[in-house]
């Protein structure tokens, strides 16, 4: 087996410029069961997640094997859960919707032939609302948020090139730690939280096309 060098094709050489287009598909387990105390009362239901999103990337190779770039994202999910209200158990639903700027670093690794592995280092800036409905003594209440978040991050993922200016990539976000400010209409002080995130998951792989040219 004869290991191809990354250099040989053209779409990886310093100075070489590529655009790309990725997205998601997050759908709930249909049988991910969830235990909730509420109240001093157990209850096992079924939590329901899904969400989708998109973010498109423009990238400059500063050398054979790295690649400087800028991604904008959008990303909207959906969550419901147990809520008791007055001894009645209903649904508390969250709907969310994030916006992300992020500078990235890619460092490419030959695998074989036209298949190649990467990490991509990144600076995360996002901005995140968040609508939740759910009883409150036995009206409906809607409670709005707002989380703006500063982090770093490395994902890893690979590419293969479909045609000599055309490739295919996929990536799982991996670990990242960031610092959120969140803010909710229901009080008057911001809250401050650091968090060290680690979600990767073969769930939640994000798909895409790149295009390189000169």
């Amino acid at each position: 087996m004869v290991m191809a060098p990354l250099a040989i094709f053209a779409q990886f050489q310093q100075g070489t410029k590529s655009i790309g287009l990725n997205g998601f598909l997050q759908l709930d387990r249909p049988h991910a069961q969830v235990r909730f105390q509420s109240n001093g009362d157990s209850v096992m239901t079924q939590e329901k997640r899904d969400g989708y999103g998109a973010s498109f990337s423009f990238h400059h190779f500063l050398s054979d094997k790295v690649a400087l770039g800028l991604g904008l994202g959008f990303n909207r999910g959906y969550r419901s859960r147990p809520h008791r209200d007055e001894g009645i158990w209903g649904e508390r639903e969250n709907w969310n919707t994030t916006f992300t700027i992020q500078p990235q670093l890619r460092y490419f690794y030959p695998v074989h032939g036209k298949l190649s592995l990467f990490l991509q280092n990144y600076l995360n800036f996002q901005q995140t609302q968040v609508k939740e409905a759910f009883l409150n003594n036995g009206e409906e209440q809607t409670l709005e948020s707002s989380t703006m978040r500063f982090g770093v991050g490395l994902d890893p993922g690979l590419v293969f090139m479909l045609k000599e200016r055309w490739g295919i990539e996929a990536f799982v976000p991996g670990i990242s730690l960031d610092l959120g400010i969140a803010s909710r209409e229901d009080e008057q002080d911001k809250s401050m939280s650091i968090n060290l995130r680690n979600t990767f998951s073969l769930n939640n792989i994000h798909w895409g096309f790149r295009y390189y040219f000169n």
